[in-house]
């Protein structure tokens, strides 16, 4: 189901994202739709249980999938019989921790936000146990 990365990209061929959290998802998104391209967030397997129900990436409406789902989008991709052309963006893990920080804590339209991250500090977040001296521990 996934191409080999060395042939050249075909007309038709489904690029999929493959969404690591905090790591320009929403920047990738912001760039290719200024492109007119169509892409489709799929955040659970709801969304890709649509997704193969409706046959929406057979009918060649969508040209990218951003999922972080890995597995289950290939297994869906491979009973669609659909070829994909899979990448990610990779993000230095620190910036990515200091980022979620930020994030968690004001993130009011998320389903899942929750208002006690607000006043967290970043030990807190990181639930950081000291032990003796310089050495921590993160649970």
């Amino acid at each position: 189901m996934l191409v080999n990365a060395s042939s050249a990209p075909l007309l038709g061929e489904v690029h999929y994202f493959f969404h690591v959290p905090k790591a320009a998802g929403t920047s990738l998104v912001s760039i290719l739709r200024a492109h007119n391209m169509i892409t489709l967030p799929a955040g659970d397997l709801e969304d890709l249980a649509y997704l193969e129900r409706t046959k929406v990436l057979q009918r060649r409406i969508i040209t990218y999938l951003k999922t972080p789902m890995f597995y289950d989008a290939c297994a869906m991709l491979g009973r669609a019989h659909l070829k994909a052309r899979a990448f990610t963006i990779l993000r230095e893990p620190v910036g990515r921790i200091v980022s979620l920080f930020w994030y968690k804590k004001d993130s009011v339209w998320e389903k899942h936000f929750d208002p006690g991250h607000a006043n967290k500090t970043m030990d807190e977040f990181l639930k950081v146990s000291t032990f003796s001296g310089s050495r921590s521990s993160y649970t």
